[in-house]
């Protein structure tokens, strides 16, 4: 069976095909690390717009604080228990991790969610990679 995207966008259609290329391999740690990778891509794309659209309230930001660590802990902690932490984009992360768990404010916290869109790639990209048999970086 042959997936077929969601979308016309170049982007997004080669961005989904990867994801389906991952998922199809077969092999549930790179599966499981691209689903949580993702869910946290998606955490920080849908805090920041509702940041910036005034839909949260400052008062609000340990609250998402938190739960956006736990979030970004989860995917180190998964990597690193299934041999993964050295993966490309991996060191990156847990950069983001300490910025993250120093951040003081809403602004702070959706001023990452460019960074960890990158990494997100990155970290998909090495997982492609590893599908076609080539080394992990």
């Amino acid at each position: 069976m042959e997936y077929k995207t969601t979308t016309e966008d170049a982007h997004l259609r080669a961005e989904e095909l990867q994801w389906a290329k991952i998922l199809a391999s077969g092999n549930p740690v790179y599966g499981m690390l691209l689903v949580l990778v993702q869910k946290l891509c998606t955490a920080f794309h849908e805090f920041e717009p509702a940041w910036h659209g005034g839909h949260i309230k400052a008062q609000s930001f340990q609250f998402y604080k938190d739960q956006l660590v736990a979030r970004l802990d989860k995917v180190i902690v998964m990597a690193r228990i299934n041999q993964l932490d050295a993966l490309n984009g991996m060191r990156e992360l847990k950069y983001h991790a300490e910025v993250l768990d120093g951040a003081t404010s809403c602004e702070a916290l959706a001023n990452l969610t460019e960074k960890i869109h990158e990494v997100n790639h990155v970290i998909s990209d090495a997982l492609e990679q590893a599908v076609a048999g080539k080394e992990i970086e």
